[in-house]
Formats: structure tokens, C-alpha cells, sequence
């Protein structure tokens, strides 16, 4: 049951507020770069072959403001590179949920289903931003799997490797990642290889497309005028609305 917090909203407010509104939501602020050679970082060509996988914590996601909805696109900020990744063949992103709260390291999460790819794909500096086929629907309390894979089927008999995109991390409390790489071994989608690349309690920073369809969402204070008493002005909190008269009530 909610409970009942009358603030008084200044109308119209700063535009028109739509609580179901698309938003893109980042998932971590860390400033750990990859650089050319290292890793994790889900946009790599580094090596011909790659399969990738991050744990993203329905916790960590819901710390954000994302609950219950549906994700239909994800972006990877690539920083300025001396050494620009080439083309990354066969391309591929698949998302899942789980219930494991680490990422196994002896083995691969499975359930994942592709949403992105397989195409082969020319990264660029800035924002890399990635529309799914399907918009994926998502419970708000599972944790969300994100994989990442390429390789060309053919790449034993021509050297397709460059370098990897430079894409900042954040550390984590736990195991959230799982990398493996290889070259001349065609492509890594649906390999059975665990060796382990790079720190996996490092996860790429990356941007949700998201759109809530749960009744309590998240709203970002500075929309609100008026507070008798303020929150922290940039903290997402759960809310709902009711019209009564010319004022706005909200439920927190």
C-alpha cells in the first residue's frame, strides 16, 4: 500500500512529464579504461573470436531507477582511440535473466536470446548505441545477462583482427564477467572455451534504453516544483500520480 505525500506541484511543470516515458538509464560511473589490447570490453577485435558475458545485478539496476519494463536498446561509449578497433565481424548481443548473483567462470550462463546481430560491425568514437530486434521484456527482479560474441566463420585463412574499443569499466563487489578470446578459430558464438581474459569483477559501463511498465516509477526529482521538503534532487524515487483538482498528489 502506498503511503500518502502530499506535494504540491507548480503547473505546468518544466514540459509535459510522461510517467511512462522511454528513458536511458547508465549503469556505472567507473572510469576504468580498457585501451586497445585489454579487457573486458563488449566491442572487441582484438582477437578474430570473442564470447563475452556481464552479470548486471537486478539490485544494481533497480539503484538506478530502472524497475519492471521493457529494454529495447543498449549503448557502449567508446573513448577516443590512437588505435581505432576495425570492422567486428558477425557482431552479435544476446540478453537473458538468472537467478546466479556471480558469473560462473568454469562454465557459460545459458538462456540468453539474440537480440542484435549477428552483422558485421564498424565501431565508432562516442556513442554506440544498439536497437533490439525485440524489446525485452524484464521483471524488474531478476538479474540481466548481456552477451556479447563475433568472429568471422572463415577468419582461419585471413587475419581480421585490429584493436579493441576503448570503453570505460566499473568495479564491482563480485564476479560479473566472463571473457574468452581466440583467433583463428572461426567465430566464438557458441564456444565451449571458459579461459578466462582480462578482470572480472569489471563490468562495461553501459546505457539501458528502457520503459517502465510498472504502476510505481521511477521520477526524477528536479521535475518536481514546490516540495515542502525536498529529497536529494537528482535521486530517482518510486512514485505514482493522482490528479486532484489542480494539484498533483504523489504516492512514495
Amino acid at each position: 500500500m502506498f503511503r500518502k505525500i502530499f506535494f504540491l506541484l507548480t503547473i505546468p511543470l518544466f514540459g509535459s512529464v510522461s510517467v511512462n516515458a522511454q528513458m536511458d538509464i547508465q549503469i556505472g560511473y567507473g572510469m576504468i579504461g580498457s585501451s586497445a589490447v585489454d579487457y573486458p570490453t563488449p566491442i572487441q577485435d582484438r582477437y578474430e573470436g570473442s564470447r563475452a558475458q556481464y552479470l548486471y545485478r537486478a539490485a544494481d539496476l533497480n539503484s538506478f531507477g530502472m524497475t519492471k519494463g521493457t529494454i529495447s536498446a543498449i549503448t557502449f561509449y567508446v573513448n577516443n582511440d590512437p588505435n581505432p578497433a576495425g570492422l567486428v565481424e558477425q557482431y552479435t548481443i544476446k540478453i537473458g535473466t538468472t537467478t546466479a548473483t556471480t558469473m560462473p567462470q568454469t562454465s557459460w550462463l545459458t538462456g540468453t536470446t539474440t537480440i542484435y546481430g549477428p552483422i558485421d560491425y564498424q565501431p565508432t568514437f562516442n556513442i554506440n548505441s544498439f536497437t533490439f530486434s525485440t524489446p525485452f521484456p524484464w521483471n524488474g527482479t531478476d538479474n540481466i545477462v548481456i552477451e556479447v560474441c563475433n568472429g568471422d566463420p572463415n577468419n582461419a585463412s585471413a587475419i581480421t583482427y585490429t584493436y579493441n574499443c576503448n570503453i570505460e569499466s566499473t568495479s564491482v563487489p563480485y564476479i560479473c564477467g566472463h571473457t574468452t578470446v581466440a583467433s583463428n578459430l572461426g567465430n566464438l558464438c557458441g564456444t565451449n572455451n571458459v579461459t578466462q581474459f582480462g578482470g572480472n569483477y569489471l563490468r562495461p559501463n553501459a546505457i539501458f534504453t528502457w520503459q517502465s511498465t510498472d504502476s510505481c516509477l521511477p521520477v526524477n526529482v528536479p521535475y518536481m516544483q514546490n516540495f515542502e521538503t525536498a529529497p536529494d534532487p537528482f535521486l530517482p524515487v518510486c512514485t505514482s500520480r493522482e490528479n486532484i483538482g489542480t494539484s498533483n498528489v504523489w504516492y512514495i
